[in-house]
């Protein structure tokens, strides 16, 4: 599967691959979704809402969710998972969130 950000629908689609090609889900995410970036060691999604300068993570499977909010720097137009980074580009401003604790549990 892959996730599409849909940036006029303002959501996220899920598109399954097998065995063709086609969209199974789509999840509301009002605040002009823009970018997105998978986590793949923890299965986590994150996607940036500009309108609301913030970004929000989803687990990434097929029926993903918004499970955690984060603010974010004006503007969130790039994001980027790193070592359990979350790396957030803004129109003036970089931004590294660290949206876990040491023991790798979420915050809440």
């Amino acid at each position: 599967r892959f996730y599409v950000v849909d940036a006029v629908g303002e959501g996220l689609l899920v598109v399954q691959t097998r065995p063709a090609p086609r969209v199974t889900r789509r999840v509301a995410l009002p605040g002009g979704p823009y970018a997105a970036a998978v986590e793949p060691d923890r299965h986590d999604l994150y996607v940036t809402l500009t309108a609301r300068n913030e970004v929000v993570r989803l687990p990434a499977h097929s029926r993903p969710f918004v499970d955690a909010r984060f603010p974010a720097v004006q503007a969130p137009r790039a994001i980027a998972v790193t070592s359990g980074a979350v790396l957030v580009r803004g129109a003036a401003a970089t931004q590294i969130l660290a949206p876990r604790d040491p023991d790798g549990e979420r915050d809440r």
